[in-house]
């Protein structure tokens, strides 16, 4: 759509009269000067920072705050195991802290590698069904992977339980595709 702003100048003519800007036909002068100024059409860009900034909140948040419980959790865990099978003495052995880190290493690499699998096809889908949905999508992936991480580790799941969520994080693309897609998701609002 466009709104149409109508300018008149009138100004004096050779024979005293006031004459009109715009184009003559003939005996006839046509006395207005039409300029168009787009319409600003939003389709929802002008909330696109206040969903960039919402969405940070929900994606950085979380990892702040559930990332110490999930350590903790998983020292608790491989300490009990482990002092169950009698292969650790107490909690704080470099044994306990290897096993741990054993699991978070493979919790951790089950979410970067499945990220950086479907950031090939996340940008591709990007590309054809537009940035905000990938964005949208790679938003839920994370608030889900990590409420059902939550979830676990409130409720003392198994480890191995915690696999499938780290996977589901990193189906979305991880930090990196959040990243580029917000950039582009901006950067399209700047150019409109």
């Amino acid at each position: 759509m466009s709104e149409s702003l109508v300018e008149s100048t009138s100004f004096p003519t050779a024979e005293g009269n006031a004459g009109t800007t715009g184009v003559e036909t003939g005996a006839t002068a046509v006395a207005a000067t039409v300029l168009t100024r787009p319409e600003r059409e939003d389709h929802g860009r002008s909330t696109s920072r206040q969903v960039i900034y919402f969405l940070t909140v929900v994606w950085f948040v979380p990892l702040i705050m559930w990332f110490p419980a999930y350590t903790q959790y998983v020292l608790a865990r491989r300490c009990s195991a482990l002092m169950a099978t009698g292969e650790a003495t107490s909690c704080g052995s470099s044994v306990v802290s290897a096993s741990a880190a054993q699991w978070s290493t493979w919790c951790l690499s089950t979410c970067n590698l499945c990220g950086a699998l479907s950031a090939l096809a996340l940008g591709k889908l990007a590309d054809r069904y537009g940035r905000r949905p990938m964005l949208m999508f790679n938003a839920g992936s994370q608030v889900f992977g990590s409420l059902g991480l939550l979830l676990v580790v409130l409720f003392e799941g198994p480890l191995p339980l915690l696999l499938p969520f780290f996977f589901l994080n990193g189906l979305g693309g991880g930090t990196p595709v959040f990243t580029a897609l917000s950039m582009g998701v901006l950067a399209d609002e700047a150019r409109d």
